[in-house]
């Protein structure tokens, strides 16, 4: 990129991270007419379009930075969340697996993994999702809740009170966790 155009994307990346989306958009639009060969541009002009719901548009903007760039795991997950928000499974979990494949550490790209195995009813996949992403990031109080989840499906219900209790030690107010902790306390635990 030039360096007006790097100004422009600094820019951009600002006013994205600052909830201005549109405004981002117009400005990465500007350099993309001028500079079509930086994924960066797609890649953050994918995520603009992703936080204005304009699916479609980040779609096309994702899969431009993965052909310039299929080597990177952020754009993968990103991708992922969009067919995830757009009701596509299948094409979801194959873009979270490249992404974790790309990058054993994108916890993000592991998590979604186990959200998704977890909602297809296969707690025991979903599982080890979460044990790497507990591995990865240990203060985690929804990976430490989702992974209670999937023991308590599993019916290892003492493992699932403890991961709630340590989620909960974490997060005090982790609404999921102390709901979750009150219906193993209560046998009340509904299995899949």
């Amino acid at each position: 990129l030039f360096l007006d155009n790097r100004a422009m994307l600094d820019k951009a990346r600002a006013l994205w991270k600052n909830g201005c989306p549109n405004a981002a958009v117009g400005l990465l639009s500007r350099i993309l007419q001028l500079e079509k060969s930086d994924p960066e541009v797609y890649f953050l002009r994918g995520c603009c379009y992703s936080e204005m719901r304009d699916y479609p548009s980040a779609l096309e903007d994702f899969d431009s930075c993965l052909r310039l760039d299929p080597s990177d795991p952020e754009a993968h997950l990103e991708k992922g969340n969009v067919h995830q928000y757009m009701g596509d499974r299948e094409t979801a979990i194959r873009c979270y697996e490249a992404a974790q494949a790309l990058d054993p550490f994108c916890a993000n790209a592991v998590y979604n993994l186990g959200s998704m195995y977890l909602d297809a009813g296969d707690p025991a996949a979903a599982a080890d999702c979460f044990l790497r992403v507990i591995q990865l990031r240990p203060w985690d109080a929804d990976s430490l809740n989702n992974l209670a989840v999937s023991y308590a499906y599993m019916g290892r219900e003492e493992e699932a009170r403890s991961l709630l209790e340590r989620a909960v030690s974490i997060d005090q107010n982790h609404e999921d966790a102390l709901v979750n902790l009150r219906l193993l306390q209560r046998q009340s635990f509904r299995k899949p």
